[in-house]
């Protein structure tokens, strides 16, 4: 072997974490999303008149669509639990933060027309599943859910837009609906009350470029002793 490649064990050392790490990284499963929505709020009375005119929600989550299904829901949509995950947000102030959700998904349901159905949900119904939701109290009012969702049909303008029940790929990049469940902070069991935002928008964010630096840092040990 050519004396300019060789390399002293310690260099062979960074060399090959560095490209371990580079190939654990990008095989990374889940990704960083950040979500907004746009203005007007609308839902049941009581609970609506919490928010104003402008209020929107936005935060951040990271999405996995490798999960195995683990059930389905009431509505038939197959479920994928821990796939939706990191859950931070914020509406007028208030803040609320999750680490584990679901993701449901159903193709032609007949609860929706038929019609397709994709949902990202922080919480099981009320009074069922583990409940690990860090919400907020006011007004009388509890937040229980968060869920950011995706109907076919005419009421968001969505047409067909997933061919079976398993996880898409790719958030879909038209505008869905984010729902905010509330139930009176003096009967945590229900019934829920439901405020909802329009023109809800997720966004993938690329993971920063510490695989580039790693790589590069391996690069250069190989390229200093050559």
């Amino acid at each position: 072997m050519p004396t300019g490649l060789l390399l002293t064990p310690l260099q062979r050392w960074i060399a090959g974490t560095a490209l371990a790490f580079a190939a654990t990284v990008a095989s990374a499963s889940s990704t960083p999303h950040l979500f907004t929505t746009t203005q007007a709020p609308f839902g049941n009375p009581g609970v609506i008149d919490l928010f104003a005119p402008d209020a929107v929600v936005s935060g951040r989550f990271r999405y996995d669509p490798t999960v195995p299904a683990s059930g389905t829901l009431a509505n038939g949509a197959t479920r994928y639990d821990a796939s939706f995950v990191d859950i931070k947000g914020q509406v007028q102030g208030w803040k609320f933060d999750d680490p584990r959700g679901y993701t449901a998904v159903g193709n032609d349901l007949p609860a929706f027309g038929p019609g397709d159905f994709l949902q990202l949900g922080a919480e099981p119904s009320v009074g069922t599943g583990t409940h690990n939701l860090n919400g907020f109290s006011v007004g009388g009012w509890t937040l229980v859910n968060v869920r950011l969702f995706w109907i076919e049909g005419p009421l968001l303008g969505i047409d067909d837009f997933v061919d079976s029940d398993a996880m898409p790929l790719a958030l879909p990049t038209f505008a869905g609906r984010l729902a905010l469940d509330f139930v009176p902070t003096m009967s945590p069991s229900g019934p829920t009350s439901f405020v909802f935002f329009d023109g809800l928008t997720v966004t993938a964010v690329p993971e920063p470029a510490t695989v580039g630096l790693f790589v590069a840092g391996g690069v250069a040990v190989i390229g200093w002793r050559r």
